[in-house]
């Protein structure tokens, strides 16, 4: 689902960078997003959560105008 989220959000061109300290806990983390997509300004967060042994897996994925 996440991936399919993002395709409807992210349109060429895109660039987005992350913030250099996430936000979380120990297993859940938040990562803040910032850039351009599709020519405007967005700003949005990615949340990621670590349960051992799973893979990380993205739990949330959210971009908004800004």
């Amino acid at each position: 689902m996440i991936p399919f989220l993002m395709q409807q959000y992210l349109k060429p061109p895109t660039r987005l960078t992350t913030a250099t300290t996430p936000i979380g806990q120990r297993i859940t983390f938040v990562v803040q997003l910032s850039g351009i997509t599709k020519g405007a300004t967005v700003s949005g967060i990615v949340v990621i959560q670590q349960l051992a042994p799973e893979p990380t897996c993205v739990r949330a994925f959210s971009v908004t105008p800004g």
